[in-house]
This record gives C-alpha cells, sequence and structure tokens, in this order.
C-alpha cells in the first residue's frame, strides 16, 4: 500500500513538471514546490520538508482557490511519508500578495502497510507570487486547538 501510494504521488509531481503548452493569458497557474516545516518552538530539531504541486485557479479580480498536495517526510530518513492535500482561498492584495486560508489534512504511511490520518486542521497562508516564483509562508493548526499545537512553514515553487 505504501509504494503503491508513493508511486501515485511521485507519478503525479511528474506529470506536474512535464512542459506544458504556453498560453497568452491563462487563469490557472501550476507551482512545482519545496518546502520546510517546524513546530511553534521554532527550534528545528524535528523537522519536516516536502515536495508538493500546488494550482492556482483564478476565480475572479480578488480571489484564487488554490488546491495543492504535498509529499512529506521527516528529518530527511525516508521510513514514513505523509500526504498533505490541501484547499485554500486566497484573496489578492494587489498583484503579487495573497492571503488565505483553507483546510490540510495529513495521511501518513508508514513501513509496511499501516496508513493512518489526522483531523482536518485550519491552513493560513501569506504569498508572494511573481510571474514565475511562489513564496509562502503558512501555518496548519488543529480547529480545536487553534495556534495551541501548529505547524509553521515556508514554501518555494516555480510555475509552468
Amino acid at each position: 500500500m505504501k509504494r503503491t501510494v508513493i508511486a501515485v504521488a511521485l507519478i503525479c509531481l511528474l506529470a506536474g513538471l512535464a512542459p506544458q503548452p504556453v498560453q497568452a493569458e491563462t487563469d490557472a497557474q501550476l507551482f512545482a514546490s519545496f518546502g520546510l516545516m517546524t513546530d511553534d518552538s521554532f527550534k528545528f530539531k524535528d523537522f519536516l520538508w516536502h515536495l508538493g504541486l500546488n494550482l492556482d485557479l483564478t476565480l475572479n479580480d480578488l480571489l484564487v482557490l488554490s488546491p495543492e498536495v504535498n509529499l512529506v517526510t521527516r528529518n530527511f530518513k525516508f521510513k514514513t511519508f505523509m500526504l498533505e492535500p490541501a484547499v485554500l482561498l486566497n484573496l489578492k492584495l494587489g498583484d503579487s500578495f495573497f492571503v488565505g486560508a483553507g483546510i490540510s489534512k495529513f495521511m501518513v504511511i508508514a513501513e509496511g502497510d499501516y496508513f493512518g490520518s489526522t483531523d482536518v486542521a485550519l491552513k493560513a497562508n501569506v504569498d508572494f507570487i511573481d510571474e514565475h516564483f511562489k513564496f509562502r509562508i503558512y501555518v496548519i493548526t488543529p480547529f480545536n486547538d487553534l495556534f495551541k499545537y501548529s505547524l509553521i512553514g515556508l514554501q518555494a515553487g516555480l510555475s509552468f
């Protein structure tokens, strides 16, 4: 089961990295990203890193819907992976800045056939977006203990 989920996630990542035809004006932008997460103590003793895909769908002049999926591992040890799907609704602040919030869920894939998941959590973010680059700062926190047990993250992505 673990190998199957990892294989599907890697295939999706590679499909997103394939060259895409260039359009003059688009309402969707795909980003491949890399990032780091740590707990709210900022000690980075135990940190998570991730690779992911993020799709920004422009809804109107003010709103952008951003579904994403990240493949997460702990401390560069590849024994346990987590899949983190999320969806965010962002508000545009000018041409380059966005603020938003949405939901996120971690699905744990461990050695053997163990599979578990967390409850849905709040994911709030601030983004800076250039034509082909995105930089994001975000926090993930459970709904039942808002900002008590949080993950803080940084993410950088390139668009296609």
